[in-house]
C-alpha cells in the first residue's frame, strides 16, 4: 500500500472517472466484499499512515474498477476487465492498475505528420546503427 504515498489527494480528486450504475450481477458480491475489506482496513488501522492509504484506495476504487474500460465490445469483456482489475487490487499491483485507468493520449491531428516524419527518421537512424542520434531524435518527440 506504500504506492499510495506517491498519489496526492488533489491528483485523486481531479481524475476523470465514472462509476457504473448497473454493476454486473456476477460481480456485485465480489465488489461489495472488496469495498467492505477496504473499509475494515480503514477501521483497523485508524490514525496511521496505513489508514490514510486505505482512505485513498476507497476514494479511488470506482476509478480503479470502472475507469476507462477500453474494450467496449461486449458486457462480457467489461466483466472480464473488471475481474482482472480486482485481481490486480488483491495482488497490490497499483502501478499497473493506475496505468490502465488513465485516458489514452492521442496526438493532435496537426501533430501527426510531424510525428510520422520523426518516427521515420528514428527508424532510419536505428537501421544505420546511429543509436545515439536515434535516441536524441526520440527525446525531441516527447513533450515535457
Amino acid at each position: 500500500m506504500e504506492w499510495w504515498d506517491h498519489i496526492t489527494w488533489q491528483e485523486l480528486l481531479t481524475q476523470p472517472a465514472t462509476t457504473m450504475t448497473h454493476i454486473p450481477d456476477a460481480l456485485s458480491h465480489a465488489i461489495a466484499t472488496l469495498r467492505t475489506a477496504v473499509c475494515q482496513e480503514i477501521e483497523s488501522t485508524a490514525h496511521t499512515p496505513e489508514a490514510d492509504r486505505a482512505w485513498e484506495l476507497l476514494l479511488a476504487l470506482d476509478l480503479l474498477l470502472f475507469g476507462v474500460l477500453r474494450d467496449k465490445s461486449t458486457a462480457h469483456s467489461k466483466r472480464q476487465q473488471i475481474t482482472d482489475r480486482m485481481d490486480l487490487i488483491q495482488a497490490g499491483q497499483w502501478s499497473s492498475l493506475w496505468y490502465q485507468t488513465q485516458p489514452e493520449h492521442k496526438p493532435d491531428a496537426d501533430q501527426r505528420p510531424e510525428l510520422t516524419a520523426r518516427s521515420a527518421r528514428v527508424q532510419s537512424l536505428i537501421e544505420a546503427g546511429e543509436i545515439g542520434r536515434a535516441a536524441n531524435a526520440v527525446w525531441g518527440m516527447l513533450k515535457v
